[in-house]
């Protein structure tokens, strides 16, 4: 188990003993901010770690869809955060992604399949 470091704890009742409430307001916030990436980052771990023990085949729908929709938002957030085209390359050939993308260019294909067979001539 990590030792408890009392020195974030201090900074944070140092913060909120200053006179100036704007900056101690923003310092909180950047600190609350890093706290929450560090437990996604954490959550993405233990899910990824999942993933890997229990092949892709023998998930359940719920957890393929649930994974589905965070791949879709990590990649969204990553195209949009991305500075060139390396990047947005990078992000979509990145881990599983590529099969997230493969199942929703096969949804658009039977969706547009359902929609070209129903067309009455």
């Amino acid at each position: 188990m990590k030792p408890i470091d009392y020195g974030e704890y201090k900074a944070i009742l140092d913060a909120t003993q200053r006179v100036n409430v704007e900056d101690t307001y923003q310092d909180l916030m950047q600190k609350e901010d890093d706290v929450l990436k560090t437990v996604n980052e954490v959550v993405r771990y233990h899910r990824d770690t999942d993933i890997k023990e229990g092949e892709f085949i023998y998930q359940g729908v719920n957890s393929i869809v649930r994974r589905f929709l965070d791949v879709w938002g990590e990649m969204i957030e990553g195209i949009t955060n991305a500075k060139s085209l390396n990047d947005v390359i990078s992000m979509l050939g990145k881990k599983d992604h590529p099969i997230y993308i493969g199942m929703t260019l096969i949804v658009i294909a039977l969706f547009l399949f359902l929609i070209e067979s129903s067309k009455w001539d």
